[in-house]
């Protein structure tokens, strides 16, 4: 085993860890079924990394990608078809003949928005971006409250998986122009992430992506705790400074300011605005 897939297998254990004890925490039945699937799913995007891509970076971006664990608590696929088993027959016969009444015109939408749901360009993402950023509710938005506020996707991910919007699993991201994404799990919006400057988002009229660690804590407060050189455990109102001894790398979280913060020599590489019950649940 070379020293790249040590390093890997060690942060995909510490990671599995830590999803493993917030599903333990929740009492969430299908846990082991989770942590296969997350299992599985690291083990796809290590895969997919060529031999000279197989660094301590790309491996904190998968992790970076994947959520903090506490994510997990609410990871449950709902199953739609068990449930329309159990629907009576008479209630099945008689909705036939209105199914087919209707099928011709529902045909017919789809085939209009197909149309229609072209991907918004960048020059009209940017327009009315600082007002329709400073008016959008996170707390109560859903994905067609994302569309209409920001128009249509340049596409929907998880990863490097994309999806089709008709056939969307229970956590995937929204992908914009400007490097600007919003992540959805279970219907809800759960962050805007903001990953790059290109955007002009300032949280508060202070931070941005480029904005130093100093800055950041100035204006969000001092960490309650600052751990130096260990590995991301994501907790909340702690510093985690030069993350796995590389300089510079660094995670800050500030729940109660609905904020989360990536650093790379330390400075803002992104930056995540959570719902209000970002940890609850």
């Amino acid at each position: 085993m070379t020293p790249e897939n040590r390093q890997w297998q060690e942060i995909k254990e510490t990671y599995l860890k830590q999803v493993r004890e917030v599903l333990s925490a929740a009492k969430q039945p299908d846990s082991e079924e989770i942590i296969d699937n997350v299992s599985s799913h690291l083990d796809q995007r290590f895969g997919e990394l060529k031999a000279d891509e197989q660094s301590w970076e790309n491996f904190q971006k998968i992790i970076t990608e994947m959520g903090p664990p506490s994510d997990y608590a609410e990871f449950l696929v709902s199953d739609a078809a068990t449930a329309r088993k159990h629907l009576p027959v008479k209630y099945l016969l008689g909705g036939i003949l209105g199914l087919i009444g209707i099928a011709a015109a529902i045909i017919l939408i789809l085939w209009i928005q197909s149309y229609q749901a072209k991907p918004v360009t960048t020059e009209k993402f940017r327009e009315n971006f600082s007002r329709n950023i400073n008016n959008f509710n996170i707390d109560a938005a859903t994905l067609q409250d994302v569309i209409k506020t920001f128009g249509q996707p340049e596409s929907y991910v998880w990863g490097e998986k994309i999806f089709d919007k008709s056939n969307l699993p229970a956590r995937y991201v929204i992908k914009y122009p400007c490097e600007f994404h919003v992540f959805i799990s279970n219907g809800k919006v759960v962050e805007l992430r903001f990953e790059g400057p290109d955007a002009g988002y300032i949280f508060k009229g202070r931070i941005k992506v480029g904005s130093s660690l100093d800055e950041v804590i100035e204006a969000l407060g001092q960490p309650e705790k600052t751990v130096t050189g260990q590995k991301n455990g994501f907790a909340d109102g702690v510093l985690y400074k030069d993350i796995e001894g590389r300089d510079g790398y660094c995670y800050y979280a500030r729940q109660e300011q609905h904020i989360r913060l990536f650093f790379v020599n330390n400075k803002v590489l992104a930056l995540y605005i959570t719902r209000s019950d970002y940890h609850d649940g």
